[in-house]
């Protein structure tokens, strides 16, 4: 899935160049785009308060291997990663052009009402395919 962003100066620095909080928003989002895409609800996904379930991320990382600057558009590409037994981890690619500027991962882990860490809910292994 490809979701594309428009550049707008509060995601820059004082120089014009994209703050790197605005990538983690921005893959946060595409995330959840990419679970609409597979048809799950990202609020259910994130807190499933009928099941007592829940997805924190509890690992990201980021590589940023080009400056974007304002005013201009990124694209983010999604893809599943990996899937563990309890959880899931997402890799997000950001272009601009045909460059890759950037890379993310967010890995949400499930867990149930006391923040134990549970099997992943069956539907969400899906999200592989």
């Amino acid at each position: 899935m490809i979701k594309e962003f428009c550049i707008r100066f509060g995601d820059t620095d004082p120089y014009g160049v994209v703050y790197y909080v605005t990538y983690h928003r921005w893959a946060h989002q595409a995330v959840e785009d990419y679970l609409r895409d597979k048809n799950i609800d990202p609020d259910r996904f994130f807190r499933d308060l009928d099941r007592g379930i829940g997805m924190p991320v509890v690992a990201s990382t980021g590589r940023f291997l080009k400056p974007l600057r304002y005013p201009s558009s990124v694209k983010a590409k999604v893809e599943v990663e990996n899937l563990g037994k309890s959880s899931i981890t997402f890799k997000i690619a950001f272009f601009h052009c045909e460059d890759l500027v950037a890379e993310l991962t967010l890995t949400f882990v499930a867990i149930d009402r006391n923040w134990n860490k549970i099997s992943l809910p069956e539907e969400y292994r899906k999200l592989r395919r």
